[in-house]
Formats: C-alpha cells, sequence, structure tokens
C-alpha cells in the first residue's frame, strides 16, 4: 500500500468527465435526449445537477461523484464526496451553503470536459 504525502494534494488535478450512461444501458439511447445546456433556463438561485467520473492526476477515480454547475459555470461538490476522491476540502473553498467551490482549492486544478458529454 501506498503512503500517500501531505504534499500530494498540493499537486493534485483534478479532470471530471461526464459520465458515459448510454454505452452501459443501450435501451436508454433509444429515449430521447435532453436538450442541449444552451438551451436550458436557469435563474440565478438554480443549479444544474451533474454526475460526473472523476479524474485525479490523469487516473480515474473510478468512482462517479455529485456536482452542482453555478448558471455561470462554478462546479460545487459536497466536502464528503471530494473526501471520498482523496482531496482533502481547504476551509477556503467552502462556501456559505456548505459546498466546495472546485476552482477555490489551492494547488488543484480542474477541468470540465462538456463538449465530450453523452
Amino acid at each position: 500500500m501506498l503512503k500517500r504525502t501531505p504534499g500530494a494534494v498540493d499537486l493534485a488535478v483534478l479532470t471530471i468527465a461526464c459520465l458515459t450512461i448510454f454505452s452501459a444501458f443501450p435501451k436508454a439511447a433509444a429515449q430521447d435526449l435532453p436538450p442541449p445546456l444552451a438551451e436550458l433556463n436557469h435563474s440565478d438561485s438554480e443549479f444544474l445537477e451533474l454526475q460526473l467520473e472523476v479524474f485525479v492526476n490523469g487516473s480515474p477515480s473510478e468512482l462517479i461523484a455529485a456536482f452542482r454547475q453555478t448558471p455561470d459555470g462554478l462546479l460545487l461538490i459536497e466536502p464528503e464526496q471530494l473526501k471520498n476522491v482523496g482531496i482533502k476540502p481547504a476551509k477556503e473553498a467552502i462556501r456559505e451553503d456548505g459546498w466546495v467551490d472546485i476552482g477555490r482549492l489551492p494547488g488543484v486544478v480542474a477541468t470540465y470536459d462538456e463538449e465530450n458529454r453523452l
């Protein structure tokens, strides 16, 4: 078993890719797809709920995490879900509502591959 060093989280690169549901469930592919994000109307208080596969340092964690995307594009995750993928939520990244703003995690670079989602 490999021990994690305290600095490992500082170098973490979090890559978030969409869950490929349709390849696992062929019947679902025959159903109508939801409209693209650009066509959805969201008020400032609404979030887009996402179930995304998480990659850490380019390696798949083999975990799916629940995220929220704000209307202005911020990605949020609950602290417990972030811990489950091996990243400690920094206090400065935790919002008043208790969700972690991925973009405010020190030493973490997050990318969301929205174009290749299914």
